[in-house]
């Protein structure tokens, strides 16, 4: 603080006094010393050099005086900031809890609640943090050190027999008296117990007085109800931090639901580091608590978002469309909120249902590049190619930087007959944005074989590869190739690194790798369980080079027919 400041400069002063003093005291020691062998001379010397040490020690004098009245003028006309928690009083001996714990207690709930709002949090989407402006806090031990008017206050009195004057509160109530003086904000409290009530009681002695109350119902056979304790300070807190937070017209109307939507920022932030469900729940439980609350808390709506997409993650949908929907109840036009259901929906394979989403997310925000590409993964879903192709291009209209844009393109143009040389282009433009991606590689290597551009693909896969070398779908493309050209010790070694790695895959690309490297019967027994779980359409199959030893099986055609019918029969 400033005045510890002026403090300081000031006692410097004092120290080079005290120092001209010492050094003039040596001299005169030094030559006394000398001047004892001469008697005669030790008077005039003593005579010479008193007028010397009087003059230093009223230098050193004056200096003190002058610094402590730099002191007193700074401290009487400046400005101290800080919340001071003194001792609470304790109105009942049955307490476990002394003053000095109930101070603490309050200090450290009311750090916890600023720490909490000065965090970012990881993943939000818009990130919103939301600072929480709590003045310095104290209690009473740690105030010495911070806080000039509290030590100031502890002065003590002075005067003789039964006369004394306190002059600490003396020059504690001058500062109060003086117009341009500010002695900062005292907290002073109580714990109460009256019949089967326990309360906490904490009053702000300041130019504004304020006050406030919580209180819990105890047990009849219970002595105090310590246990209601913690968190009756805690909620104390809550309306300590609420009030000095209200001047922010976004922030809570009411503590209770600036308390819940604290507790699930926190709660959220733990999920962060530990990914404990719970942590997980705890912040979905406190944020709708927080929504029921306040009708219209904006400040919610970037947490809601992020819960609903770790509950997506988490294939907990229900928890998540909840959460999304009540988004939507505070701000009906909240793009990521919509944009949350339609993933919802398409993850459930409900694509006209995410549909109608993405385009509401649209209708919102036409510049919104996300939106589009989703708009368009959908409509890939339900196979409206021309409508896919055209939200893709929108997408990388609005953010021809983003690479995955490029690729969402390239893998649209795969669809038409006329899009080959198209489609290398989108890959080629993922690559250039993003060349460590390996899947990007592994796509272009497939718009290449499509165009019978054998030495690229090669390169293509193998760089893929390079970059991931558990990419087992490239391992089993490059089997292929290899085969196909001859190579069979290249094949065979492939085949070998894809065995080690296919356990971890779906049914698809292990019907792949079957037929690659494996029996036609076990690669047709995984692909029907792959198109009954909808791991790739009967389309598809019939067309992956993956396939092309057993295409012409009796079996596969088969196999392939059966579920074209089923998808036809369900299309009318």
């Amino acid at each position: 603080m400033s005045e510890w400041k002026i403090f300081d400069r000031a006692i410097t002063l004092v120290a080079i006094g005290e120092a001209i003093l010492l050094a003039g005291l040596s001299v005169w020691i030094l030559g006394w010393v000398i001047g004892v062998e001469k008697m005669e001379n030790l008077d005039n010397f003593m005579s010479a050099f008193s007028g010397v040490i009087i003059s230093l020690f009223m230098i050193v004098v004056v200096l003190l005086l002058l610094a402590l009245l730099i002191m007193l003028g700074r401290w009487l006309f400046g400005k101290e900031d800080g919340l001071i928690i003194l001792p609470f009083e304790v109105a009942t001996s049955e307490s476990a809890y002394s003053g000095d714990a109930l101070s603490h207690l309050l200090v450290a709930e009311l750090q916890r609640i600023r720490k909490i709002h000065g965090r970012e949090l990881e993943g939000i989407r818009p990130v919103e943090s939301e600072q929480l402006t709590l003045p310095f806090l104290a209690p009473t031990k740690a105030i010495a050190s911070e806080n000039i008017t509290y030590s100031i206050a502890n002065i003590g009195a002075i005067g003789t027999g039964s006369t004394s004057i306190p002059v600490g509160q003396l020059l504690v109530a001058l500062k109060g008296l003086c117009p341009w003086g500010n002695a900062g904000r005292v907290i002073t409290g109580s714990l109460q117990k009256y019949g089967s009530m326990i309360s906490l009681v904490a009053c702000l002695e300041h130019e504004d007085v304020n006050a406030w109350e919580v209180r819990r119902k105890i047990k009849s056979y219970s002595k105090v109800g310590d246990e209601h304790i913690p968190s009756l300070v805690r909620d104390l807190a809550f309306k300590i931090a609420h009030e000095h937070h209200a001047q922010d017209p976004s922030s809570a109307k009411t503590w209770q639901g600036f308390k819940h939507f604290t507790e699930a920022r926190d709660a959220y932030h733990q999920y962060t580091l530990a990914e404990d469900i719970k942590d997980l729940d705890r912040a979905r439980k406190n944020c709708l608590r927080a929504a029921s609350l306040e009708l219209k808390y904006e400040k919610l709506l970037s947490l809601l978002y992020i819960l609903g997409m770790a509950y997506s993650k988490k294939e907990k949908y229900d928890h998540a469309e909840k959460l999304f929907k009540q988004a939507l109840v505070i701000k009906p036009d909240y793009a990521f909120a919509l944009s949350g259901l339609g993933y919802v929906y398409g993850t459930q394979g409900q694509h006209n249902k995410a549909l109608v989403y993405f385009q509401k997310a649209i209708k919102v925000d036409e510049a919104d590049a996300s939106s589009w590409a989703n708009r368009g993964i959908t409509l890939g879903k339900l196979e409206r190619w021309e409508e896919t192709l055209e939200s893709y291009d929108k997408a990388v209209d609005l953010d021809p930087e983003n690479a995955d844009y490029w690729f969402l393109k390239g893998a649209a143009l795969g669809n038409f007959e006329r899009g080959e040389e198209e489609a290398l282009e989108s890959y080629d433009k993922a690559v250039d944005l993003d060349p460590e991606n390996a899947g990007y590689w592994y796509f272009k290597g497939a718009a290449l074989e499509n165009l019978e551009r054998w030495d690229d693909v090669l390169e293509c896969y193998n760089k893929a590869i390079e970059l991931d070398p558990d990419y087992v779908i490239a391992h089993i493309v490059l089997a292929r190739l290899h085969r196909k050209q001859g190579r069979k010790a290249e094949s065979a070694k492939e085949c070998e690194e894809a065995r080690r790695l296919i356990d971890g895959e779906d049914e698809y690309a292990r019907a792949c790798f079957e037929a690659v490297c494996g029996s036609a019967d076990e690669a047709l027994d995984l692909l029907r369980s792959a198109i009954e779980n909808k791991q790739a359409t009967p389309k598809w199959a019939r067309q992956d080079p993956d396939f092309e030893v057993i295409r012409d099986e009796p079996e596969f055609q088969a196999l392939i027919d059966e579920f074209a019918e089923k998808d036809e029969g369900a299309g009318e």
